[in-house]
C-alpha cells in the first residue's frame, strides 16, 4: 500500500491521520513530508527541533542510544497537544545559535513528523492511542554519503564520524524499522 493510500485511509476510518517519517539520514524523509504535506495542508514537525540543548548533553544522556534526543520536551510540547487535537504551538532548538524560537503548528486532519529518532519507543504509547501510521524510509550507504556529501560538504565528515553512528546505534537498539507500517527504499522507489 502506498503510503498516500495509506494515510487516505487513515483519515477516512479515524477523520485524522499522525504520519511519522523516520530512518537514514539522507534517505529523502524530509523531501516526502514537504511533498505530502501540502496535498493535505497538513503541518510538518521536524525532529531537528528537539536535538538536546547543549546544558543537557551530558556523557550519560549521550550513551543513551537516541539520548541526542529531547524526547521529553517532544512528549510535553508536541505529542500532548496531538492528543488533544489542538492547534498548538512548540519550541524550536536552534543547536547553532544555542537558543530556542516559537514554531506554529495548526492542526489539520493529516499531521506530520519527520526525523531520525521520531520512532522513538518514548512516543510509542501516544503513537499507538492516536493510531500513528509509522514509516521508515532506508537508503544504501553509498547513496546517502553521496547525498550527504553533495548536501553539504563541509559538515559530511561529521555526518561520518559522529551523527551516522548515533543513529545506527539507535536503530540497532530499537529495531524502528521492523516496527513500522511502511518501508521505503528511497534508492530504488519500492515500497514494502
Amino acid at each position: 500500500m502506498s503510503i498516500l493510500t495509506a494515510v487516505r485511509k487513515r483519515i477516512e476510518q479515524d477523520g485524522r491521520c499522525l504520519l511519522v517519517l523516520d530512518g537514514d539520514c539522507g534517505a529523502g524523509k524530509t523531501t516526502l513530508a514537504d511533498e505530502i504535506a501540502p496535498l493535505f495542508q497538513a503541518a510538518v514537525i521536524r525532529m531537528d527541533s528537539f536535538f538536546l540543548p547543549l546544558e543537557l548533553r551530558t556523557r550519560e544522556r549521550l550513551q543513551e542510544p537516541g539520548g541526542n534526543i529531547h524526547f521529553e520536551r517532544f512528549k510535553t510540547d508536541v505529542l500532548a497537544n496531538l492528543v488533544r487535537g489542538c492547534d498548538f504551538t512548540y519550541r524550536h532548538y536552534d543547536c547553532r545559535a544555542d537558543r530556542f524560537c516559537v514554531y506554529s503548528a495548526p492542526f489539520s486532519p493529516l499531521m506530520v513528523i519527520e526525523g531520525s529518532y521520531s520512532h522513538h519507543p518514548a512516543f510509542w504509547d501516544v503513537y499507538d492511542a492516536l493510531r500513528a501510521l509509522r514509516v521508515w524510509v532506508s537508503v544504501a550507504e553509498e547513496e546517502q554519503a553521496r547525498r550527504l556529501e553533495a548536501r553539504d560538504p563541509k559538515l559530511f565528515p561529521r555526518f561520518a564520524a559522529e551523527w551516522i553512528p548515533l543513529e545506527k546505534a539507535y536503530q540497532l537498539a530499537y529495531q524502528g524499522k521492523s516496527k513500522a507500517d511502511i518501508r521505503v527504499d528511497s534508492g530504488s522507489g519500492h515500497v514494502g
